[in-house]
């Protein structure tokens, strides 16, 4: 199992809270190139002003197609682009998007690559300094990273509270 931060934009986040969904898919072009595969767990993040957010949890249980996801979920007009692959959510249906703010766990976040090496962290004083309005959060994190499991030992002991 390998763990992922995933960033979304805010209007992901408040679309999901507005429509009061249960978090039970993920779409992106990104996780088939970054080698995500079932039963890995994806960290979905936002941030708003200078504070990181955390809002979901998604432990892979499908990769598949967007009409293939329509399929699973029984449903149609799910977020994303035809062309992006789909994580199916395994606690499908029992997860709601939450709220929680990150902003200083992210300065021990441990990154690494593909191979499990070290890689360079999120430059966090950075992307909360207000002086520094061009870089943000969202920058940082438009790639999505693989975490350690120390990291994701972090996530998940800050959803647990």
């Amino acid at each position: 199992m390998t763990d992922y931060l995933y960033y979304w934009k805010m209007d992901e986040v408040k679309t999901y809270i507005h429509r009061n969904e249960t978090l039970d898919y993920a779409a992106s072009k990104q996780f088939v190139s970054k080698g995500v595969n079932l039963n890995d767990t994806i960290w979905l993040v936002t941030s708003l002003g200078l504070n990181l957010e955390l809002v979901g949890k998604l432990t892979v249980s499908n990769l598949v197609s967007r009409s293939e996801a329509e399929g699973i979920l029984n449903r149609r007009g799910l977020f994303g682009d035809e062309s992006w692959t789909y994580a199916i959510n395994a606690d499908r249906g029992t997860r709601k998007i939450f709220r929680v703010d990150i902003t200083r766990d992210s300065e021990s976040f441990e990154f690494v690559d593909r191979k499990g090496n070290p890689s360079p962290g999120i430059n966090v004083q950075k992307a909360c300094d207000p002086n520094e309005k061009r870089f943000t959060f969202g920058q940082a994190l438009q790639s999505m990273r693989r975490i350690s499991s120390t990291s994701a030992a972090i996530l998940d002991a800050r959803i647990s509270i």
